[in-house]
Order: structure tokens, then sequence, then C-alpha cells
């Protein structure tokens, strides 16, 4: 569910490319475990929408193609 609400986020421009993800903080804002935040964040990772950079945090990349 927070995979397809961030995809659908990115999609519809909500979340531009360079946009800062913080994980800790989605967790407590929607009452989600970390780990379950982190799951999520790391299949969009591997669809291609999000980049992890050490030391700086997680960003959006791209919109998705269709």
């Amino acid at each position: 569910m927070l995979v397809n609400a961030l995809e659908c986020a990115i999609e519809e421009g909500d979340l531009v490319p360079e946009t800062g993800c913080r994980r800790a903080r989605a967790a407590v804002s929607l009452k989600l475990s970390r780990t379950t935040t982190t799951n999520a964040y790391r299949e969009l990772e591997s669809r291609g929408l999000l980049r992890r950079h050490v030391g700086r945090g997680t960003f959006v990349c791209q919109a998705p193609s269709r």
C-alpha cells in the first residue's frame, strides 16, 4: 500500500526528482513500522524510482515511464 501511494505521488508530480524522502519521519507520521517503510523504499529503489545516497538520504529519481 505504501509503495503504491508513493509511486502514485511520483507519477502525479507530487514528489518531484531530487525530493528527499525520510524513512523515520514517514514511519512516524503514517504510524507504520520502520521496517515496513524501509521495505517500501527498497521496492521503489528496485523499480528505479528512488535512489539512496550514503550520508545524504533517499531521493526521488524520476517518474515511472509509461
